[in-house]
């Protein structure tokens, strides 16, 4: 249903999103529709697992994927690319995700932190 938000919850270092349940007309990911899922993290992306549990009983309880998420372990505030340095390389990290994955006060970090070695 068109402008029926799931919730969103952030347990521990889980981001978990759920579909409103509103009788029959529950808001799942049906065959040819697209949902975009998203949040602002302080931590720079990393390969991570998730988990996809199915609305009604499938063939298993839950289908296990590969995406991007935050680091859980950072170190050093500014360093996006996580090689001990705040450096250009940084501030280049931070303007190809522009939008996407950093904004204004990640460029900002990035900048306050400059030269300094993790």
């Amino acid at each position: 249903i068109y402008g029926t938000d799931w919730t969103f919850n952030h347990a521990g270092d889980s981001a978990i999103w759920t579909a409103v349940d509103e009788g029959s007309a529950t808001n799942a990911i049906r065959w040819a529709t697209m949902y975009n899922f998203r949040f602002d993290a302080d931590a720079a992306p990393i390969d991570v697992d998730a988990a996809l549990s199915y609305w009604r009983s499938g063939p298993t309880d839950t289908l296990a994927v590969s995406t991007a998420g935050p680091d859980g372990d950072v170190e050093c505030l500014g360093d996006l690319n996580g090689d001990g340095i705040v450096d250009v390389e940084d501030v280049l990290t931070a303007i190809a995700g522009w939008g996407t994955l950093y904004d204004v006060e990640d460029i900002l970090d990035v900048l306050a932190a400059f030269g300094t070695t993790c």
